[in-house]
């Protein structure tokens, strides 16, 4: 059986306490250039890496600006124009772009200019035909389409590889439901629009 404590059991010796020195009320020199210096450290790291996020290196800073669509009911096409500006610190370049959605085929796909300059803009232009007009009113019905986020992307040529931008993260509405009331006016029958 243990025996209990007594008063005089300590977990520190005199030697540890002394060196502590618990009347102490101030700190010394070299411990406070310690934690200024971490102190530094910590707001430089946390600067740097706000400032890295704001300038668009490591994530494409593209901002929606205006929509715009038109639909050609007796032809099943529509148009999609979306004006895109940079928002980051480095020149995006379209490398490629992939825009899909059920029951539509895209004939057209491309951003002019394909290099946006930092703080510039540009049009990004959508052409499409409407292949199956039922599937696209199914999907004017749902509210959350079951499109893939990989089926609505850019992308971006940068100076160490690729990078790329789901369309639908751009802000405002993701760009699908605009897609889908474009198709859904490229389906109604000419009599029917007012």
């Amino acid at each position: 059986m243990a025996t209990p404590a007594t008063s005089t059991d300590s977990l520190l010796t005199d030697a540890t306490w002394q060196a502590l020195e618990p009347s102490r009320t101030h700190i010394e020199a070299r411990s406070w250039q310690r934690l200024v210096t971490a102190v530094g450290v910590v707001a430089t790291v946390g600067t740097l890496a706000a400032l890295i996020s704001a300038s668009g290196v490591i994530t494409a800073r593209l901002d929606r600006e205006t929509l715009a669509g038109s639909a050609d009911a007796a032809h099943r096409r529509f148009t999609v124009d979306l004006t895109v500006t940079n928002r980051g610190k480095l020149t995006e370049r379209v490398d490629a772009m992939q825009v899909g959605l059920p029951g539509v085929t895209f004939t057209s796909a491309h951003l002019i200019p394909t290099a946006l300059s930092p703080g510039k803009a540009g049009t990004l232009h959508l052409e499409a035909t409407v292949t199956n007009c039922s599937l696209v009113r199914q999907l004017s019905q749902n509210p959350e389409p079951e499109v893939e986020a990989s089926d609505n992307q850019m992308r971006l040529k940068r100076p160490w590889g690729s990078a790329i931008l789901n369309l639908d993260s751009l802000n405002g509405t993701p760009m699908r439901y605009h897609l889908i009331e474009q198709a859904q006016l490229a389906c109604t029958p000419p009599e029917d629009v007012r």
